[in-house]
């Protein structure tokens, strides 16, 4: 069995970044995308529910910046790796090292190979998952049920969305837990006549990324998003 790959969680106010992130960290070799959000205090708000290996965070975020969150995040989830990103680091550097961010990235740099580069370079204790490395083999193998359980409760909400038996509307207002790490825009793609014109328009006029999971959806997006679903 290969390496398990590190949960990553993405932070940047730029839905189009968010996009690009997603589509690189999926080639990469050692990553995998969890939660892509756009503020730092949403990054704050899922952490202990995503519990990622790494968070990218943007470095110029209104509200609070990637200075602020790297503090709170290495506070609150010290073994977390941070790697703060912009197209600008100009003088930003030391700040981001000053507050606990393990180095930082140009965001013209940001392509697969770089990031499992820099995984591999500061990835806590040489191990490739924090939280997976100390499980045991019977916690292993009840993680590996309890994720093919997940895939087949997926797999049965998509066949029940297509032959619309139910409805993504309500499914996401009883915010089903197997559902956590699913993409929006892949649900949206079961639903009879939203092909993916149709469920990148929904997304846009909920102010959603393509990129989003359920998870990730704040309650303001996840209330439009329903709404616009019930018409």
């Amino acid at each position: 069995m290969g390496a398990l790959r590190a949960r990553v969680l993405v932070v940047d106010d730029s839905d189009v970044f968010l996009g690009v992130a997603a589509s690189v960290i999926s080639a990469t070799s050692t990553l995998r995308l969890v939660g892509a959000v756009g503020s730092g205090q949403e990054a704050i708000r899922l952490l202990p529910q995503l519990r990622p290996d790494l968070v990218l965070l943007d470095f110029q975020m209104p509200g609070m910046n990637g200075v602020q969150t790297t503090r709170i995040i290495r506070r609150d989830e010290p073994r977390t790796v941070v790697i703060v990103i912009s197209a600008d680091l100009d003088g930003r550097s030391d700040a981001a090292r000053e507050a606990g961010a393990a180095t930082t990235l140009d965001k013209r740099d940001f392509v697969p190979r770089t990031l499992d580069a820099l995984w591999q370079a500061h990835k806590p204790d040489g191990r490739s998952s924090p939280v997976a490395s100390t499980r045991s083999p019977e916690s292993r193998m009840n993680a590996l049920r309890q994720a093919n359980q997940i895939r087949s409760l997926r797999a049965k909400l998509k066949q029940d969305l297509r032959e619309g038996t139910v409805r993504l509307e309500q499914i996401l207002a009883t915010r089903a837990g197997y559902l956590a790490t699913a993409k929006v825009f892949d649900l949206l793609l079961a639903v009879p006549k939203i092909g993916p014109v149709k469920a990148a328009h929904l997304l846009n006029l909920a102010h959603i990324s393509p990129s989003k999971t359920v998870v990730a959806l704040s309650d303001r997006q996840r209330a439009r998003l329903i709404e616009l679903l019930s018409r």
